[in-house]
This record gives C-alpha cells, sequence and structure tokens, in this order.
C-alpha cells in the first residue's frame, strides 16, 4: 500500500507534467545530509502521453514536510528554511538568468528545474536525474581539470547575473539583485553566525587538529599563528567576511556552499576547451556577495593536495579560468558593453579573500569529520597559497 507521500508526490508530478495516464515509478526515499536538508528520491515517468514508445523521464525530487514526525522537530524547521530559500532560487532567480542569456550558447551549470513549489506543508523541487544524464558525484580530491569546468560554469552564471542587471540598467537592484533587503543577502551576513562563535571555536579546531596522527607540532602552530595574528584572520571576518556588503562594487552570486557533495561532473563531449562538464546543485545557501567567495572553500574541501602545492600555479589558473568564463561570456552577451564589469584584479583580490572564508567555513562548526577531511588542503594552503597578502 502506498505511504500518503507517496501519494502526494505522485499527485505532485502528474499535475506538475500534466501527466494523465503516465506510470510513475518512486526510488527508495533518502535524507538529505545528515537527515537535516530534505527528503529525496529518484522518479521514473513511463508512458507520458499513453505511448509506451515515448522514452522514460528521468527525474529526482527533493521536498520537505512540516507534519511528518520522522525528522527532529529543529530539523524539520531548518529543512523547511533553507529548501524555502533554494525553491526561490529555482523559481525566481535561474528563470531571470536564463532569460537574460536567451538564444546564447550559454550553459548554466545547473540542472533542469521542472517544479518548484512552496506551501504551509512543505516545499517541492523536481528536477532532471543527473545521474542518468551521465553525470557522477564529485570526489574530495577534484584534479586541476575537474576543478576548472566547476570555476567555468560558477563563471557563467556570474556573467548572466551581470548581464541581467545590465539589461535592466540596475534599477531593480536594490529590490531583486543586490540590495540587503532581498531574498539573496549576503548569506553570511545573514547567517546569525557571530564573532564571539568563531573565536569560541578556534580552539575546537585546534584540539581537533592534535588529534591527528600526520600532524605535527609545527602545523598546529602555523595554523595557531595564523588564527591569532594581530589585525589578520579575525579582523578580515569581521570586516569583510561578516559585514553586509551587498553594495560592493564586484558583486556575485554566492553558492555558500560549494563543495564536492553539491558537484556533479561528466566527461565533456561538446567542448574542445574542457574534458569535463560540471552541474553545481543544492542552492539553499545562496545569496549575493563578492564574486570569487565560494573558491576558497571549494579548494579547502574538494580539490586534490597537488592542486594547493604547486607554488601556487593551479591556484592562480583556476582564477584565470573563472575569471575569463565570466568576462567572455559577459562580453559576448552585452548589448552595449565592450569591457567587463569588474576587474581581473578585483576577482583575484576577493579569491584571495576567500580562501580566509573557507577558514571561517570550517570555524563555524570544526567537527572532526570535517577537520579531517578538510585538514591536509588547510594546512597546504596556509604553506603554499598567498593567504598573508591580503
Amino acid at each position: 500500500m502506498k505511504s500518503e507521500a507517496d501519494c502526494w508526490l505522485e499527485a505532485c508530478i502528474s499535475k506538475s507534467l500534466g501527466l494523465k495516464q503516465a506510470a510513475i515509478s518512486l526510488g527508495v526515499e533518502t535524507f538529505g545530509v545528515d537527515g537535516q536538508l530534505s527528503y529525496r528520491r529518484r522518479v521514473t515517468v513511463d508512458n507520458q502521453n499513453g505511448s509506451k514508445d515515448e522514452k522514460s523521464l528521468r527525474l529526482y525530487a527533493k521536498y520537505t514536510s512540516t507534519s511528518r514526525s520522522d525528522m527532529e522537530r529543529y530539523y524539520q524547521e531548518m529543512s523547511y528554511a533553507v529548501s524555502k530559500q533554494e525553491c526561490t532560487f529555482y523559481g525566481f532567480l535561474l528563470p531571470v538568468l536564463q532569460r537574460a542569456v536567451n538564444g546564447s550558447r550559454l550553459c548554466l551549470a545547473v540542472p533542469r528545474c521542472h517544479l518548484h513549489s512552496v506551501s504551509n506543508s512543505g516545499t517541492l523541487l523536481l528536477m532532471d536525474d543527473l545521474l542518468a544524464q551521465g553525470f557522477s558525484p564529485a570526489s574530495a580530491t577534484l584534479s586541476v581539470e575537474q576543478l576548472s569546468a566547476v570555476v567555468e560554469g560558477f563563471g557563467r552564471l556570474q556573467a548572466a547575473y551581470w548581464l541581467a542587471r545590465q539589461q535592466l540598467n540596475f534599477e531593480l537592484d536594490k529590490h531583486v539583485f543586490a540590495g540587503g533587503g532581498t531574498p539573496f543577502a549576503n548569506p553570511l551576513s545573514e547567517s546569525g553566525l557571530e564573532m564571539s562563535t568563531i573565536v569560541g571555536n578556534v580552539p575546537k579546531l585546534l584540539d581537533e587538529l592534535k588529534k591527528l596522527p600526520s600532524v605535527s607540532e609545527a602545523d598546529v602552530e602555523l595554523l595557531s599563528a595564523y588564527l591569532n595574528k594581530e589585525d589578520g584572520f579575525m579582523q578580515i571576518c569581521e570586516t569583510k567576511l561578516l559585514a553586509d556588503l551587498t553594495d560592493w562594487p564586484s558583486l556575485g552570486l554566492v553558492h555558500g556552499d560549494l563543495w564536492y557533495p553539491n558537484l556533479m561532473l561528466r566527461p565533456s563531449s561538446s567542448s574542445p576547451d574542457s574534458t569535463y562538464e560540471a552541474r553545481i546543485l543544492d542552492w539553499q545557501f545562496c545569496g549575493f556577495g563578492k564574486l570569487g567567495r565560494d573558491f576558497g572553500t571549494l579548494l579547502l574541501t574538494s580539490a586534490d593536495s597537488r592542486v594547493l602545492t604547486d607554488a601556487g600555479r593551479s591556484f592562480e589558473q583556476l582564477i584565470d579560468r573563472f575569471y575569463d568564463s565570466f568576462a567572455g561570456e559577459f562580453v559576448a552577451g552585452a548589448l552595449e558593453s565592450t569591457e567587463p564589469p569588474v576587474s581581473k584584479s578585483a576577482v583575484r583580490d576577493n579569491c584571495l579573500e576567500s580562501l580566509h572564508g573557507a577558514v571561517l567555513w570550517l570555524l563555524w562548526d570544526p567537527r572532526p569529520d570535517v577537520v579531517l577531511g578538510c585538514h591536509a588542503n588547510l594546512l597546504a594552503m596556509l604553506r603554499n597559497l598567498p593567504m598573508g597578502d591580503f
């Protein structure tokens, strides 16, 4: 016998896709990370228009419920809140970005969304099943080529964001694209994260690092010196990372949680310049902030350590790929401008600042499993990247 959740999901799919005689098969339901974010399941739709010869439609459903009892109340409320933000991204912001590049060859690195819904009883997103399209989950040790596919795709999204603003002569910035009153205000400044939490978590991070057999006393001293440097990391957090910077001239779209569990890749068959295609998932924490704000978190959590130990060459190469994608696509799509709206030096500064933002991300909740997964890259960043130059 079908559960109430199954019947609800099938009814939503049928109505949203205009199906009458289709056969809908629901995969096994799973929770998101740690059971906190959403329910998820794969969906197969056969006989969409009553024809057995029609190809199956493979979809992926993400949904929340405010009434189910199999998730703790706190996580249920958090899940609903962040999923509403993701529905707003897919239902409102992404279509605006797609219209801004309508008719161009620009492929935004986001899965196609078939349905977005927010109600008092829950949320629902229905997207393409990327596994069925040949994409695979990204690993925690991405190569330069794989990271390039991610940052180039993210650069195209930034171009679409700036094109959308320009096409409206920036008239809607304070209501939609930039101002603190928009649904996409700076995700860090709006998160409620306070300096007292960051300061309080410094000893926790250092203690977790000391427990790891591969970490030396010199490694711990290196991180401690960085975190406690006068006019250093803490000041950058307070004045740059946590400040409301939605009127910053080098503004961009911030994912807010850009790391390997939220990425999928497949070998590229269409682009001669790239060996991979990337799709960026899970936009629950998205907002507006400095262009390149996600760069550091991506490297800290998802880069092969060799990317961070070649004297900064790969780091600079990735900045080049990110900026060239953004600037090239903006100039190609702009009706009037012939120059990118943000300079390469400004984007590089933002990417450098984002390295400190990655450490802030780690200090937000320095769980043992996260520290274990990130510590090698954290130490490599401190030793090899220009984090002290900012």
